[in-house]
């Protein structure tokens, strides 16, 4: 059985549901340390006039320690929830696919939402089924797994029962592929590349979340995502991981 795990994002980058195509079990790995200003809590969209990141504040100040599951919203009645319902209007309301899925996005961005995960793990189930993803779905935190870095992802293999483990492209700068290899668990990465796809008149980001892919690409996006885990695909583009942190001058929607 192949696994990939990954921890739970916010408005994740399609490159997190193309993973899923490749393995028979997806595990959202929510017992690890969460990480301020990374894609767990922000993510980029784009529009007409640019791009957007969308950031939900969180209490982070004197938790250092604190699990993913456990990061709770800073301002659950605050003002963020409008600002990126707004945000999202603004850069897809001319989207061709955009209506379908207006109404889940405005009751996502209408509740309350104490917990960071629920949220994030709301839409990920959401984007799962609108990509027509099967491979099923679990949480780390039940698991009580204990490891860090290559060991953590043996010990995932084990309590799932995977001899397989998929990694991210990040993954080759800390995964030990000999470790793996003597626990009985073989090693190997995501072969996701970018498929361009078009967006009206405005230029394709590699780098967005995958409500872009959705919005302008609606059921197609489905085949899109499947044609980008295909190695032999000609349409795919050059790509580097994203950077979770904003350059200079970008515009970022919080409280």
């Amino acid at each position: 059985m192949r696994l990939a795990g990954h921890q739970p994002d916010y408005l994740p980058y399609p490159g997190f549901f193309a993973r899923m195509l490749e393995v028979d079990a997806f595990l959202l790995v929510d017992h690890v340390q969460f990480e301020k200003k990374s894609f767990q809590s922000r993510n980029r969209i784009a529009g007409p006039h640019g791009q957007t990141l969308l950031s939900v504040p969180v209490r982070a100040r004197g938790r250092f320690h604190q699990a993913c599951a456990e990061v709770e919203t800073a301002d659950p009645e605050g003002r963020w929830r409008t600002k990126h319902w707004r945000s999202l209007v603004a850069c897809y309301r001319s989207a061709p696919h955009f209506a379908r899925h207006a109404a889940f996005f405005e009751s996502l961005y209408a509740r309350r939402w104490e917990l960071l995960v629920d949220l994030n793990l709301a839409v990920i189930r959401y984007l799962r089924r609108c990509f027509a993803i099967e491979t099923p779905l679990s949480r780390s935190g039940p698991l009580g797994l204990t490891g860090r870095k290559t060991a953590l992802l043996t010990e995932m293999c084990r309590r799932t029962g995977a001899d397989t483990y998929v990694s991210g492209p990040g993954g080759r700068l800390y995964v030990d592929d000999a470790e793996l290899a003597a626990a009985g668990v073989a090693s190997t990465y995501s072969t996701y590349r970018p498929v361009r796809y078009a967006r009206g008149r405005l230029p394709f980001h590699p780098q967005l979340s995958a409500v872009d892919l959705l919005f302008h690409q609606g059921e197609r996006a489905a085949d899109l995502l499947r044609e980008s885990v295909a190695p032999s695909s000609a349409t795919t583009v050059p790509w580097s991981v994203p950077a979770a942190r904003w350059p200079a001058g970008g515009k970022e929607e919080t409280r």
